[in-house]
């Protein structure tokens, strides 16, 4: 790390209250910086975000499917898969589930062409959210994506 950007973060650390969040967050900003640098290893373990790249044809719920993904990233955290690392930014307050305000976060792209017409009632109830099944592939899918890795779900 620059000495530059070092020395600014310390700066801003003594800036900060003692005894608040803030500065308990900056000491402890101070503290991986010292470490990593005797350790040799990068400064942050930022476990990153949810994020869900779905690529999707012409007529897909993507209702449906943000609903049954939501349950999915719940249900992935409470089982371990997934770490608790949702915080609200005005609160502080970790929700326990991944789940919040922009996250996960969805990115649709629409593809062509549209849905069959039997293939999209078999899409719509396998995404329901109160299909089981949905509720497992969903799960299992929440279960490979990495965090902060773009991951894209091609559905058609």
């Amino acid at each position: 790390m620059p000495k530059d950007i070092l020395s600014a973060i310390e700066r801003a650390t003594k800036n900060e209250v003692k005894g608040s969040r803030a500065r308990y967050a900056m000491d402890i900003v101070c503290e991986n910086i010292k470490l990593a640098k005797e350790k040799s290893q990068p400064v942050c373990q930022d476990t990153g975000s949810i994020l869900f790249f779905v690529k999707t044809p012409k007529g897909f719920d993507q209702h449906e499917f943000e609903e049954a993904a939501r349950w999915a990233v719940a249900e992935a955290t409470t089982k371990g898969f997934l770490r608790q690392n949702s915080v609200d930014s005005l609160t502080g307050k970790n929700t326990g589930n991944n789940l919040g305000p922009g996250n996960p976060y969805f990115h649709f792209e629409q593809t062509s062409p549209p849905l069959e017409r039997g293939v999209r009632g078999d899409l719509r109830s396998a995404l329901s959210s109160k299909a089981a099944a949905a509720r497992t592939a969903a799960l299992n899918t929440v279960c490979q994506i990495r965090a902060s890795t773009p991951s894209a779900i091609s559905m058609g």
